[in-house]
């Protein structure tokens, strides 16, 4: 690791301690919340029917989406920052026609700077095009960065294709933990899934519309209430398939820890060329992805 990079480095790594322990904590209040509601809910089952408390049950379970999507907010800051990390620690540069002594600038944090050009990548068609324009590093190519560049950056990386429907399959897999990712965000969404699929059930349970009231047209409070229910499990549905498809991206898609480290490259070189410290640029533990 570059000296220049050494400070960085420390302080991104204490985010990322502090970020686990707050996504830790998340989790630890869902459990210790959702646990007594499950059993205020379980003691509410009698022989009637009871449609408030089967509603309170869905309601349950769609909190539980507000707190997941600001899992998945965590999820994609942790990634990044390694991500970034990850780059740091793979970085050989020099400046041109300079001592050694000459060589280092002092300490350089250029991570504010790298992810707001990232932010403005991800809404431009070319993605990063423009930045690797310029690289003129030996590992990796020029040619493999645009590669990458097409995988994962912009306002549609082919990475992501599918995902609303491949996300689904990341639940019910088992996989072993593989390079440039983290399988803990996987292990919280099948938690909060369990939790759910509990919360439906029991809501199912205590709604029991009479099938001979909504047939027979002999109650109107009856179906309208079976439409209602149906209509919040539709939004719990749909709320899960777009936090499927955002835990997509992270696991297997642009939001990954390699994804991060490939598209921060070009975005670094061009920070590092205005310094002049990229001349002989290349990454020590590169390796092409497939």
């Amino acid at each position: 690791m570059e000296s220049q990079n050494i400070e960085e480095y420390k302080e991104l790594r204490h985010e990322i301690m502090e970020l686990k322990g707050c996504i830790t904590t998340y989790v630890g209040f869902v459990l210790l919340v959702v646990s007594p509601a499950f059993w205020e809910l379980a003691k509410s089952i009698t022989s009637q029917p009871n449609p408030i408390m089967s509603f309170v049950a869905l309601i349950v379970g769609i909190g539980l989406k507000v707190v997941l999507f600001l899992l998945l907010y965590k999820f994609n800051s942790h990634n990044r920052y390694c991500g970034y990390c990850k780059l740091l620690e793979q970085e050989v540069f020099c400046g041109k026609d300079k001592s050694p002594k000459d060589r280092n600038p002092g300490i350089v944090f250029l991570w504010e700077i790298c992810l707001d050009r990232l932010r403005s990548s991800s809404s431009r068609k070319d993605g990063l095009d423009i930045e690797i324009e310029r690289y003129r590093g030996s590992q990796p190519s020029k040619d493999t960065l645009l590669k990458m560049s097409r995988k994962y950056s912009g306002p549609a990386p082919t990475a992501d294709e599918h995902r609303l429907r491949k996300g689904w399959k990341l639940l019910f897999k088992s996989e072993s933990e593989g390079r440039g990712t983290w399988q803990f965000p996987l292990h919280v969404a099948k938690v909060f899934a369990a939790l759910d699929f509990g919360l439906f059930l029991l809501g199912l349970v205590l709604f029991r519309p009479s099938a001979s009231q909504i047939l027979q047209g002999r109650s109107l409070q009856a179906p309208l209430l079976f439409l209602l229910w149906l209509s919040f499990l539709g939004l719990l549905v749909f709320l899960w398939l777009q936090f499927m498809a955002g835990l997509y991206r992270q696991m297997r898609g642009s939001e990954t820890v390699d994804a991060f480290c490939w598209k921060f490259v070009p975005i670094r070189y061009r920070i590092l060329e205005n310094l002049g410290l990229t001349d002989g640029y290349k990454l020590i533990g590169y390796s092409p992805l497939s």
